[in-house]
């Protein structure tokens, strides 16, 4: 019998995030313009481009899940982008509430809800590691 890696649960979080964050940056691409309609948001062109932004992010992600040993302060970093995209959600939402209609606020609220879930999952999965941020392992040093 095999002991399972300890690394595990952290590969699966970052694996369950790029994949997330695949599904909806291609969605918010392919479906710029009804999503737009659907949300009350001006201009199809800012999901369009949010979009495209996920996707080198979820590449980034998958990288990281599949290194031989996971480089745990770039996954910590992507935890704290992923906390970045709530923060972001909160202030657009005090800042600009007329950027989209409720059915707008509901899926960004709800996407917030994901990425904030999936970020804490990494962190999870990094204390579960036992492994303390390495400079030299971790490609910083």
């Amino acid at each position: 019998m095999t002991t399972p890696r300890r690394d595990r649960t952290l590969r699966n979080a970052l694996l369950a995030n790029a994949g997330f964050s695949t599904l909806t940056g291609a969605a918010m691409i392919a479906a710029a313009s009804p999503l737009a309609a659907a949300f009350g948001v001006a201009e199809p062109l800012a999901l369009t481009l949010v979009g495209a932004n996920l996707l080198p992010f979820a590449a980034a992600l998958v990288w990281l899940a599949r290194r031989p040993t996971v480089p745990v302060r770039l996954a910590a970093v992507a935890s704290v982008l992923d906390f970045g995209w709530v923060a972001g959600t909160g202030l657009m939402a005090l800042l600009a509430p007329t950027v989209m209609n409720g059915t707008g606020w509901l899926a960004a609220w709800a996407v917030a809800a994901v990425v904030a879930s999936l970020g804490a999952a990494q962190l999870a999965g990094i204390r579960r590691t036992g492994l303390p941020p390495d400079p030299v392992r971790d490609g910083a040093g």
